[in-house]
């Protein structure tokens, strides 16, 4: 039987990204993986429209998980989000890049997107992928107010 690790929650703000990239450094340390989402608390549930049953699309405020690899294979990056499709081709319109050698694994409406990112990458890289990307694939507004679940091996 497979013991399901706790994860440490840390609050942080959009507009200090240098707590998140701590954040993930420890992780790219330590390895695990953690999820990183607009705190749930500060959605206007207002703002969320309840989909149908026959809806193609995800969640309306995304989750974006890091996990980390070990050696040199590459890390994962994926995001749950409800913004529709060619998710890559509206990041990259919105100027987003991606850290070089980066390759899409999926990208599908429901499923989300997935990244896989060079084990070189560095921990602002990936942490301003992980925070831009969500910000533009969200389908409600986001608030300043962010939280990271680290959850380690």
């Amino acid at each position: 039987m497979s013991r399901r690790s706790e994860a440490d929650r840390v609050g942080f703000l959009r507009h200090q990204p240098q707590d998140l990239v701590t954040i993930v450094s420890g992780v790219l340390r330590n390895g695990g993986w953690v999820n990183v989402q607009a705190d749930p608390e500060e959605i206007d549930p207002r703002a969320v429209r309840k989909p149908s049953i026959f809806s193609a699309r995800g969640r309306p405020a995304p989750l974006a998980t890091l996990v980390v690899s070990t050696g040199a294979a590459p890390h994962q990056i994926g995001f749950e989000h409800g913004s529709g499709r060619d998710a890559v081709a509206r990041l990259r319109d919105a100027g987003i890049s991606f850290p070089a050698g980066t390759e899409v694994v999926a990208d599908h409406p429901r499923r989300g997107l997935v990244l896989a990112v060079p084990s070189a990458a560095l921990a602002g890289e990936l942490a301003d992928l992980l925070l831009q990307a969500s910000s533009q694939l969200t389908t409600v507004p986001l608030g300043d107010k962010w939280v990271a679940d680290i959850y380690r091996p």
